[in-house]
This record gives C-alpha cells, structure tokens and sequence, in this order.
C-alpha cells in the first residue's frame, strides 16, 4: 500500500490513509496507536506500540494534530495490524465496508 495522508487525531493515535498502488479508489485506515493511552500503555504490546510509532516518526515524522498532511510522492509501504472493524461515520479514507488496520503493528518502507 502507500501511504497518503497521516494526521495525529483527539485521542493521539495517527490516522494514516492507504492506498492500493493499483487502484487509487481502493482505500483504507491504519491506526498507529498513542503507547501512552491508557489501554496501550497497559497492554503487553506497548513496546510493540512504540516502535512502530519510532518508526513511522523516523520515515516520515510527526503528522500535524487535528489536519492530515499529504504526501507529494507517497511511499510505498508493507504495513502489519490487525483487522477492526469500525463503524463506517465519514472518515477520511475509510474502507466501504469499515476495515481498518488498528493497531498497525509493524511498518517498513519498500526500497
């Protein structure tokens, strides 16, 4: 997938839009969880939680708070998370049928 637009939303997690590489109209939501929200602090993964925030900051850094920044030249990215499902409420590149990625686990740019 590649990478479009990122912004940090209300509760800290990055909303991060994918793209399919193939297929522009086919997209989807990644969450890059807060690790010092509550729930992900706690977790047994919060290491996990920060690393991929480390390294999604150290390819891209920090996305603006409360607006999404787009990427002029998006890359190309593998991205690992695990599939929720949300309720579909107008998010900015929502999937149709509400999936999302959340939280993404790994992220690693295609050379």
């Amino acid at each position: 997938h590649k990478w479009v637009c990122c912004g940090a939303d209300d509760d800290g997690d990055y909303h991060v839009v994918l793209v399919d590489p193939r297929n522009s109209k086919r997209t989807m939501i990644a969450e890059i969880s807060d690790p010092e929200c509550p729930g992900a602090k706690d977790s047994a993964r919060v290491n996990a939680l920060r690393a991929v925030r480390q390294e999604y900051d150290s390819l891209f850094g920090k996305p603006p708070k409360g607006k999404f920044e787009e990427f002029e030249d998006p890359p190309l990215v593998f991205v690992i998370g695990v599939a929720f499902f949300d309720a579909v409420h107008g998010q900015k590149g929502v999937a149709p049928h509400g999936l999302e990625l959340h939280p993404v686990l790994g992220v690693q740019a295609v050379p």
